[in-house]
Order: C-alpha cells, then sequence, then structure tokens
C-alpha cells in the first residue's frame, strides 16, 4: 500500500497545481505564517483529497461465504458475533429446515446493512437438490467463491459430529484451486457446550490445553480428530480452526434460568477482522462492536500513508497539503465508523485551528523538508507523528461517545502529545 501512495503522490504532484501551492506555502514560511485557508479552498487541495478518499478511504460490505451441514448453527455463529449478546436478540434467521435450494444473501439488519452473510444450501442434505444447476454443490460453491465478491468463509462444523467425509471432499476441491488457496477460510468447531455429558456449562473455567473434566476431555478429543485430518491441516497450521459456542437465544430452565454463556466469541471475531481486506474492516468492525481496534488502525493506516507521502514527495512545500488531504480524509473515516457523517467542510473547519495550534511544529516541518538530505529522515516522522496525534484525538473524542466534535475538545486532547511523542511513535511502527 505505501508504494502505491508513493505512486499517487508523484503523479499528483506533478500538476501545475500543486507548484502554486508549494510557492503560497513557502511564502508563508518566510513571513512566518501558519494560516493556510485559502490553500484548503484550492482545486489542488480538492484533487489530493479525492484521491486519497479513494485510495485510503475505499469501504466495501464484508461479505462472509457461510459453509456447513444444514443444523450445525450457522445462523447461531453469525448472531453470534453480531448481537449484543441478549438472550433472543437474532440478526440471522435460525432453523434447521432448508428455506432455499440456491445461495442465499442475507444482509444483516442494521440501518447501513453492514454485513452480507451467503448461505447455501447444507453439506449431505437429504432434502436438497442434488445439484444446483447442473452442478455438485461443492463446485457451485467453489465457483461462487471464485467470481463474486466473498471476503472469506466459515467451514462450521458441530461438535462430535465424525462424518466429516463431505467436508473433507469440499476443502480437497478447494484447495486443488489454484485462486483460493490463499482465500481466507475458517473452521467453527460450534456447539461444544452441547458436548456429552451434559452438566452445567461454565465456560469460564473451561481448560481445553490440559482437559480434566470429562466434558473438556470429550471436546479436546474432538478437536484433536478434526486437526488430525489431512484436509484440515493448513487451517490447524494456521491457527483458523476455533472451538466455538454461541450464546443460547432463549433461557433454559436447566441453567438456572441464565443465559447460556458463549465461547470464543472475541477470538472468532478478531481472527475474522485480521483476514479480512482493508476496506472490508471498518464496516465489519462497526457491526461486530470492535470500534477501539478499528479506531486504532484507520489513525495508523492513515499516520503511515502522511510518512509514505513525505518520502515520495517531489515538490517539497507541497507536503503540507498531502498531509492535510490524508487528515481529513482520516477524521471523515473515524466518524464513519462511529456513525457521524462529516463533510470535508466541516473536517476542515474542524482541523484547520487544531493543526495551526501546533504553531512552531508545522513550520518547523515544512523548512525541514526543504533541507536536501533531512526530508526523509525527519519529515516523514514528523508527518506520521502530526498525523498519529489528530487522529488519536478526534478518535478520542469519538470514542467518548461525543456526536459533536468541536474544536476545543480536539485540541485538548492532541496537546497530551509532544513532538517526541511523534517520533517515538514512527519509530515503533517502522521497526
Amino acid at each position: 500500500m505505501n508504494e502505491e501512495i508513493r505512486n499517487k503522490f508523484n503523479e499528483l504532484k506533478q500538476k501545475d497545481g500543486f507548484k502554486k501551492i508549494e510557492e503560497r506555502i513557502n511564502q508563508l514560511i518566510k513571513i512566518g505564517k501558519t494560516d493556510v485557508k485559502d490553500i484548503f479552498n484550492s482545486e489542488a487541495f480538492q484533487e489530493m483529497f479525492d484521491q486519497v478518499s479513494l485510495l485510503l478511504g475505499k469501504e466495501v460490505k464484508p461479505t462472509l461465504l457461510m459453509i456447513g451441514k444444514t443444523g450445525v448453527g450457522k445462523s447461531s455463529v453469525l448472531n453470534a458475533l453480531f448481537s449484543n449478546g441478549t438472550v433472543g436478540e437474532t440478526k440471522f434467521d435460525i432453523g434447521v429446515t432448508p428455506t432455499t435450494r440456491d445461495f442465499d444473501r442475507r444482509l444483516l439488519h442494521s440501518d447501513k446493512c453492514d454485513i452480507v452473510a451467503v448461505d447455501a444450501p447444507g453439506f449431505a442434505d437429504p432434502t436438497s437438490e442434488a445439484n444446483i444447476d447442473g452442478m455438485t454443490y461443492e463446485d457451485k460453491l467453489i465457483e461462487y467463491a471464485k467470481t463474486n465478491e466473498a471476503h472469506m468463509a466459515l467451514l462450521v462444523l458441530k461438535c462430535d459430529d465424525r462424518a466429516l467425509e463431505p467436508e473433507c471432499k469440499f476443502l480437497n476441491k478447494w484447495f486443488a484451486e489454484e485462486k483460493l488457496r490463499d482465500f481466507p477460510i475458517i473452521v467453527v468447531v460450534n456447539q461444544i457446550d452441547k458436548m456429552q455429558p451434559v452438566e452445567s456449562w461454565k465456560p469460564e473455567s473451561l481448560n481445553l490445553d490440559n482437559p480434566i473434566k470429562k466434558k473438556e476431555k470429550n471436546i479436546r478429543t474432538y478437536i484433536d480428530y478434526v486437526f488430525s485430518l489431512k484436509e484440515f491441516q493448513p487451517l490447524c497450521e494456521s491457527g483458523r480452526i476455533v472451538p466455538f459456542a454461541a450464546p443460547a437465544q432463549e433461557i433454559d430452565e436447566e441453567d438456572d434460568y441464565e443465559p447460556r454463556a458463549p465461547f470464543n466469541v472475541k477470538i472468532l471475531k478478531n481472527k475474522i477482522y485480521e483476514l479480512l481486506p482493508v476496506a472490508a474492516k471498518t464496516l465489519y468492525a462497526r457491526a461486530a462492536k470492535m470500534l477501539d481496534e478499528e479506531g486504532n488502525r484507520i489513525v495508523n493506516y492513515y499516520a503511515m500513508g502522511a510518512g509514505a507521502a513525505v518520502v515520495a514527495n517531489p515538490l517539497p512545500g507541497s507536503d503540507f497539503i498531502s498531509i492535510s488531504a490524508i487528515q481529513v480524509a482520516m477524521t471523515i473515516h473515524l466518524g464513519r465508523l462511529y456513525r457521524v457523517e462529516l463533510s470535508k467542510q466541516a473536517a476542515l473547519t474542524l482541523l484547520t485551528p487544531v493543526l495551526t495550534s501546533f504553531g512552531g511544529r508545522l513550520a518547523a516541518q515544512s523548512l525541514v523538508l526543504l533541507i536536501p538530505g533531512l526530508k526523509n529522515w525527519v519529515g516523514a516522522p514528523l508527518a506520521f507523528g502530526i498525523t498519529m496525534t489528530v487522529g488519536k484525538a478526534v478518535n478520542a473524542v469519538l470514542a467518548s461517545g461525543k456526536r459533536e466534535l468541536t474544536v476545543e475538545d480536539v485540541k485538548r486532547e492532541a496537546a497530551k502529545f509532544s513532538e517526541a511523542d511523534f517520533k517515538k511513535m514512527f519509530e515503533e511502527q517502522t521497526k
């Protein structure tokens, strides 16, 4: 991505508009002023902002391909990932009766429809058609994965099911396709809470690494069985087999009227998040309530982009505009994460006084970038640090629950960082 950023900025900054911006910034530096409001209204800034938004801020709906036999709990897994954990709350239909004979795209029901789950007829389902459009189920599923915009697959198993021939057959075909060898797939060993013997379910004390209780030993034995199957080896070696229990969707009287607790929901959420492409992370994190993780990633992502922009820049004085465009795009992106809609003008109105409050830091940065040989050593860390500071400040205000961003709030958060912090953050990210 950094190479792509550098190439894009190199292309943009060869244009006449950016040469004029360079001249204007150099004039401001000479007279010791940092008021750059007129620059933000330029066509060159608008073009830079549009390109940065397209390059760094592109978002797509994450699409999860759900694979497994009927009755393994695919809908329960999805509900566990995207619900609030409230008993009775469902976002995907639950049931063991197949409702379609073809692939069923289901949107997670929210005001933004953040998640697309693609369900399909279950493996070895005697009630489903033997083929779909003249193709076997496995071939149809593989064709879908190859030709559609699914981002990853969840293969759901029911804990205690040893008749895994259909799954093994499918994985053989899957990994035989060169295009799918790097396609992310996670195996979810579901319903471990229902493993024999039936007893009170206490996931907080469950020990699968060193099992002692009979239930723990039975779960561990089944997981080891899955590990032993050669078709599952690539997923086992990459840590993509996750024992799992979804929370109960209704109160179970046998559990003393307590909701049945989940197991490994957070771990599965994190694995999916890590494997999704960058463009799909924000909407997934918003739906999965992973705001802290995604807020930090967004800030770091744009800060690294600012550093790359400085390294790429053939026109030193115009670094300021590329960095500012990145910071505006970052602020808007953070707003979307927290469902706060910000226009470019609103973000500029917010950030301009914050950036100019850095005063000497901004002036020093621009002067340093004019000195041959120092740019990549000093300019990139400062660009990274200032962008990181602005991002952390905006993220902190949004994470606090405020939906009306004020200059004072962002300034207060930004003031917590020094220039030494800038360089330290950059060094940590570039080790």
